[in-house]
């Protein structure tokens, strides 16, 4: 399991309900624990995140060939993928996130590594 991130647009969850593109990376949360988290900027480089959904509990489906529909504790998020294989990658990546769980030897690389794994660009 690897961590992932690309462009995808986010329906906002307010009264116009428009779609707005943000930079999203999906990384195993710095603890140990085995947690991933799903962040997303507002474009790439930036340094403050606009949002961080924790997978634990989470589902995710597939709404239409380019839409996912990711439901948290909190709330669902509506995602658009610029392509259907896009939508598919970020579907299977979510879901072995969700699905994870570390074992000893997955903790000892993250700890000789310093908790970062690789990193697979989607643009």
């Amino acid at each position: 399991m690897s961590s992932m991130e690309g462009y995808l647009d986010k329906k906002s969850h307010g009264c116009f309900k428009a779609y707005q593109a943000r930079y999203f990376k999906l990384s195993l949360q710095p603890g140990g624990r085995g947690e991933w988290k799903l962040m997303y900027y507002k474009e790439l480089g930036e340094q403050q995140e606009r949002g961080e959904l924790l997978l634990k509990g989470s589902t995710v489906s597939k709404l239409s060939d380019t839409i996912l529909v990711l439901e948290t504790k909190d709330r669902d998020y509506e995602l658009r993928a610029k392509s259907a294989s896009a939508c598919s990658k970020w579907i299977k990546s979510i879901r072995d996130a969700i699905r994870y769980r570390p074992t000893k030897k997955d903790k000892g690389k993250r700890e000789r590594k310093g908790g970062r794994k690789g990193v697979n660009s989607d643009r």
